[in-house]
């Protein structure tokens, strides 16, 4: 009845190993040998997060701009959406019940964390938006009523705080779009699919401007669909057309802003993924042995590393000529990835006794990430704000986080809520700049700007800051005349001078009077 146990170590990582155990007596006999047992070496290390799950749908990671680990999860068996957080040690905590199943998570403004997440414990089901403040959690419903809102959502959190949701309605059977407004909720449909049943997968990101890009299938043509939000429409497209594809698409974008999706392929049981270059899709398989769950992350590099589900949970990586596929672990689904600041990929799932786990890549790191995914703020570019403020131009300035960078570009708007176009890019705020004179500005108009730090790997944007150029100064008082009032007082008169707030009269030293 007593366990017992050893560790073998210095074994080659992924692979499987086999061992037997003999028992010695005192005497120095040896047993016969037991039954051959295996096990997978992995080249991640492993943690325990929380336990009870069960058959929890999703796991979400992300990482914020100070390098805390954050995963959003469903706790099933107490039917509640949790958050793990990692610092020097892991910590839970509930945030919403009864809820909490396809949770997406992003890190907003502050390091603040967003979670997307089913709402209700049974039909009709909403879409709810929960964010931490300084005083807890602040609940939201982002789309609910009669409807149903159930499967996967995705969101994502622009310069200004605001997040992006993807959400599918059932109901409809149609793709949908969500924006906070700073006060409610505004909903729109991406793609009513017409007679198809298009977005129950579905996975957002946002780009340098701000607009949202959404990879997403259509479950009646057994297509994956992209939709890219210009500034006024959106404009879809088709990714991959061939045999059923588009099973749960995860989406990041690279430092060009173009679109880089992971996907399943059912119909050969295969992890595929497509890149955009500009004019086309570009489309490689990954991975014949199954590809469902998939996560994506963009290294410094613009390589793609994606974990998936394929028998056990299995993870990719492009080497820049070749995929490389591993075995993680041998019991896995629910798969989320990111990237931290040196380059390793951190991965969460859950196991199918309902436990949910970390993983830590333990071999060399890879060139590290702007952002590390798409919901991630790795490496973001901090204390970005108008340093100096003159009458027709403003010196922004900020802190330049990442080692790796191409450069810097500054995006603008008049209003907070944007829309945001670009001021100026990288070839002329090139890498290490951690300032930029901007002129020709109004005086007394309020400017909004962000900056953003960009590499092969995608793009990751600061706060948003403001700065009102100081308006002109009145114009100097004509008809300055003085009089004499008597042996020691002159009085001077001069024209009234529009928009001033008061008046100075000094003499020639300076001294007021």
């Amino acid at each position: 009845g007593i366990l017992v146990s050893t560790t073998v170590a210095g074994l080659p990582g992924e692979k499987t190993a086999y061992f037997k155990v003999w028992a010695k007596d005192e005497a120095g006999n040896w047993s016969l040998p037991s039954s051959t047992a295996s096990a997978l070496v992995s080249s991640f290390s492993l943690e325990t997060l929380d336990v009870g799950l069960a058959n929890g749908e999703g796991t979400s990671i992300a990482i914020d701009g100070a390098g805390i680990l954050r995963v959003a999860y469903n706790h099933a068996g107490s039917n509640a959406l949790k958050a793990a957080s990692f610092n020097v040690a892991w910590s839970t905590e509930s945030v919403d019940s009864p809820a909490g199943g396809y949770p997406s998570i992003a890190i907003g403004k502050d390091n603040g964390s967003h979670i997307v997440y089913q709402g209700n414990s049974a039909a009709p089901f909403s879409v709810k938006h929960a964010s931490k403040t300084t005083g807890g959690w602040f609940l939201t419903t982002a789309a609910g009523g009669a409807a149903s809102y159930n499967w996967r959502r995705s969101v994502a959190v622009d310069a200004a705080g605001i997040p992006h949701i993807s959400y599918y309605d059932s109901a409809a059977t149609a793709l949908k779009y969500a924006k906070w407004d700073g006060s409610a909720w505004v909903q729109s449909t991406v793609d009513d699919g017409g007679a198809n049943d298009v977005g129950s997968d579905n996975s957002l990101a946002l780009d340098s401007q701000g607009r949202p890009h959404i990879a997403y299938r259509d479950s009646t043509a057994n297509v994956l669909k992209y939709a890219k939000w210009t500034g006024s429409a959106w404009v879809l497209s088709t990714i991959d057309a061939t045999g059923n594809v588009g099973a749960h698409p995860s989406l990041a974008l690279d430092g060009g802003d173009y679109g880089r999706v992971s996907y399943g392929d059912a119909a050969n049981n295969a992890l595929k993924y497509a890149g955009f270059n500009g004019a086309s899709w570009a489309i490689q398989t990954v991975d014949t042995g199954g590809g469902d769950f998939t996560s994506l992350a963009l290294d410094g590099a613009g390589n793609p590393h994606v974990s998936y589900r394929a028998g056990g949970m299995k993870y990719a990586r492009w080497t820049g000529s070749t995929w490389s596929t591993a075995a993680v672990v041998s019991d896995g689904a629910w798969t989320s990835i990111a990237i931290d600041a040196s380059g390793v990929p951190r991965l969460s799932y859950k196991d199918s006794g309902g436990t949910l786990f970390a993983a830590k890549w333990m071999g060399a790191p890879f060139p590290p990430p702007i952002g590390g995914n798409s919901r991630s703020k790795v490496r973001q570019p901090t204390n970005f704000l108008a340093s100096a403020v003159f009458q027709t131009s403003v010196t922004w300035s900020w802190t330049d986080n990442s080692s790796n960078e191409l450069g810097f570009a500054i995006y603008g708007a008049l209003v907070s809520t944007g829309p945001y176009t670009l001021v100026v890019g990288t070839t002329t705020t090139g890498a290490g700049q951690t300032s930029y004179m901007e002129t020709g500005l109004n005086a007394g108009t309020t400017y909004y700007r962000y900056v953003v730090a960009v590499n092969a790997g995608g793009a990751v944007a600061s706060n948003m800051a403001s700065a009102v150029p100081n308006a002109a100064p009145p114009a100097a008082p004509a008809g300055f005349a003085g009089s004499a009032l008597g042996a020691s007082s002159i009085s001077w008169t001069w024209a009234d001078v529009t928009g001033e707030s008061g008046y100075r009269v000094s003499d020639l030293s300076g001294n007021n009077v």
